[in-house]
């Protein structure tokens, strides 16, 4: 085989080597971001809920009702979603009155608290949820709606931050009375308290290093670095005859 055909064979195998270790040492390193990211953000989509029959499914169950003579029942109708929600209501004396859960907490970890409300009687003046801080000396975080509205409607309070001396988040559902005449009570369906994780640091990514192997080519010959191996000789130089006038008309008349 011709010696320039095998030299160009070896130089394309070198070429396609050295192109398929490149991109290796950059399609790992993405591979390996690639699946830190996905199994970060399984770790992140979604926070669980902390509230037991949040929706009020099963009764009554999981919550207290403050004061204890207030009237905490379930009912089918109005309801937000599912088969039941809650109502609140007290007769006699105006007064506050709530339904809670106590849950444990991370400090310095955020909150989100929300539930959807139905308020629609002049005599409650405010529906509003509630997370107080126990055994914390922190206040506690308040969001209420005051306007009546005929029909459902959400509440939130987001992203709220439990101190650093806080072990226990009471969650609360509100209803702050005008007066303690008959009238509709105040409906809370699908309540929620979900922790929000900070999102975990970026992970380094580690580099793959995968060697190059490089194979020796003779360096190409330059001119500058030729060195002649005897000393040229010199071209002997042929003397010049002296120029000669031609001869004049007569003078060539004479000689004849």
């Amino acid at each position: 085989m011709d010696e320039h055909v095998q030299h160009q064979r070896r130089h394309d195998g070198y070429v396609a080597t050295r192109t398929l270790l490149l991109g290796l040492t950059l399609v790992l390193p993405l591979s390996f971001l690639t699946l830190s990211f996905l199994l970060t953000s399984r770790e992140t989509i979604g926070s669980a809920e902390l509230l037991t029959n949040e929706g009020f499914e099963d009764g009554t169950a999981g919550w207290k009702p403050r004061p204890l003579d207030m009237t905490f029942i379930t009912v089918t109708e109005p309801v937000h979603w599912g088969d039941w929600a809650a109502a609140l209501d007290r007769s006699g004396p105006t007064s506050e009155i709530y339904i809670f859960q106590d849950v444990s907490v991370v400090p310095e970890r955020a909150y989100t608290h929300t539930a959807e409300v139905y308020k629609y009687q002049a005599r409650f003046a405010e529906a509003c949820l509630r997370i107080k801080w126990l055994y914390s000396t922190s206040p506690e975080v308040e969001v209420c709606v005051e306007v009546d509205y005929d029909g459902y409607r959400p509440i939130t309070i987001a992203l709220a931050i439990a101190p650093t001396d806080a072990i226990t988040a009471r969650v609360m559902a509100v209803g702050k009375m005008w007066t303690g005449e008959e009238g509709n009570p105040i409906y809370f369906d699908d309540l929620s308290f979900t922790s929000n994780p900070s999102p975990p640091p970026t992970p380094t990514p580690i580099p793959v290093y995968v060697p190059l192997v490089l194979k020796n080519h003779p360096a190409p010959v330059s001119i500058l670095d030729f060195e002649p191996t005897s000393t040229p000789t010199a071209l002997p130089v042929e003397p010049s005859l002296p120029h000669r006038k031609s001869d004049s008309p007569s003078q060539q008349r004479s000689q004849r």
